[in-house]
């Protein structure tokens, strides 16, 4: 039989904030309902499969599909970015605006720990001075929805 197909992919080990390459083979998981649908990520319309490819290695990375459960985008872009500059907006329900927070520890200067299953580490966010494109302000600037959008397309400039 022949063996499947491999791919390489290069992802960043949290713990130590190397590049580490993660060999995956083209096999996909599939739900255990007996429906024959993917377990992840789906393959896009005109077919292609990249993105469940990426996420069987994310998964292979952290330790098992298990270990992906709960996790958010923010656990997964320092992952492929090797950056922690990853920022959450968020909407304070009581005064209806937003502000910025990151696993960043202002009043310790520190960044949190990092893994790479979001199961392994504390996934503490606390409020953060807003980047310094478009604009910045600090941590305790919160902005109305429209000041909140001129900052975004300030971000994609």
């Amino acid at each position: 039989l022949d063996e499947p197909n491999q791919y390489v992919v290069t992802l960043w080990d949290l713990k130590t904030w190397t590049e580490v390459d993660i060999v995956v083979d083209e096999r996909l998981p599939v739900r255990a309902d007996g429906s024959g649908f993917l377990l992840g990520a789906k393959p896009s319309k005109d077919c292609k499969l990249w993105v469940p490819y990426l996420e069987k290695a994310i998964a292979a990375h952290c330790g098992g599909w298990d270990k992906l459960q709960g996790g958010t985008c923010t656990s997964a872009w320092p992952m492929m970015t090797g950056s922690r500059n990853q920022y959450t907006i968020s909407k304070n329900p009581k005064s209806g605006q937003y502000f910025c927070s990151a696993r960043f520890n202002i009043s310790e200067q520190k960044w949190s720990e990092h893994s790479n299953s979001p199961h392994d580490s504390d996934q503490s966010v606390w409020k953060v001075n807003w980047p310094k494109v478009g604009g910045g302000g600090s941590a305790d600037l919160e902005l109305t929805q429209d000041k909140l959008f001129h900052k975004l397309v300030a971000w994609n400039d």
